[in-house]
């Protein structure tokens, strides 16, 4: 099925949900976020919706209190991070909730375990400057 219709059927609310039932699991934030950012990539409106329905703010909780532990964790989270922070609103609302320092805290924990890792936070890094005036 389409992102049009795993959308329709609610699968931005279960992701998001389950993200947030299950705080501890490093596997189902991990595929959490690769279901974030499989939905949301290139598409304003599921960006949009996923950040309202808390996506970021969880992200930047799993960076924060797994990202430095885990480098799958990490890996994915990241991803996330740099897809959603390609729109203007979800570059703010990463950046209000402490994504920034999710990511380079993991960069740094997972300097020599994935390049992906390195890869993932340039790109995030370098989006959530974009359009900034400082």
């Amino acid at each position: 099925q389409g992102r049009e219709e795993l959308v329709r059927l609610g699968a931005i609310e279960a992701v998001t949900k389950a993200m947030g039932a299950h705080l501890s699991s490093p596997k189902v934030q991990a595929m959490g976020c690769v279901a974030i950012q499989g939905i949301a990539d290139g598409h304003a409106n599921h960006t949009k919706k996923a950040l309202a329905m808390g996506a970021a703010d969880v992200i930047a909780w799993v960076l924060a209190r797994i990202g430095t532990l885990d480098a799958e964790v990490a890996e994915y989270c990241i991803a996330a991070v740099a897809t959603l922070s390609y729109a203007p609103n979800g570059r703010a609302r990463l950046g209000r909730v402490g994504a920034v320092e999710g990511v380079v805290a993991a960069m740094a924990a997972h300097q020599r375990v994935k390049p992906e890792i390195q890869v993932y936070g340039c790109a995030s890094l370098v989006r959530m400057c974009l359009h900034d005036d400082d």
